[in-house]
């Protein structure tokens, strides 16, 4: 930006210095005409740059390919359908044991451990009264639940 600054001062300080050095009506009109001739060069300069830019731009080379986009969105509708099951099933398995062990909802924390987008683990976090609980027994009810090893913990 300096230097483009520096060139269009440049420009017009050497049209002024050639107005008042050359002296005389006959040049003064094809003087005038190219003085601002180069000081519309000079404006216009930065405009060549961008338009490399702008056609850049419109060749679509930034763009991801199809392939790309369908790995991509495959990717983020698995994540989301795993988080998805992850929160339901966590959902099920705390309203299951509360209500069969009369456990206050709050007491009760469930969490489901994934290996390769497969659930292969059931934890139990127990808080509150919920620590008094036989954790044998909540944790065989669990693993009939969903088939999956299941351990407790206290918080």
């Amino acid at each position: 930006m300096k230097n483009y600054l520096l060139s269009i001062i440049a420009v017009s300080l050497s049209a002024a210095a050639l107005f008042h050095l050359l002296p005389g009506a006959a040049f003064q009109k094809s003087l005038k005409f190219l003085c601002a001739l180069l000081l519309l060069l000079s404006l216009f300069a930065p405009l060549s740059g961008a338009s490399g830019r702008i056609g850049d731009f419109f060749s679509y080379d930034w763009l991801p390919d199809q392939k790309e986009l369908e790995d991509s969105y495959t990717e983020k509708s698995k994540e989301a359908l795993l988080a998805h099951s992850k929160e339901y099933l966590e959902g099920l398995i705390k309203e299951r044991v509360t209500k069969e062990f009369s456990i206050r909802d709050k007491d009760l924390s469930v969490r489901l451990l994934f290996e390769d987008d497969e659930p292969n683990e059931i934890v139990l976090i127990l808080s509150g009264k919920a620590i008094w609980q036989d954790s044998a027994a909540l944790e065989a009810f669990a693993e009939d639940l969903l088939g999956l090893p299941c351990s407790s913990f206290i918080e």
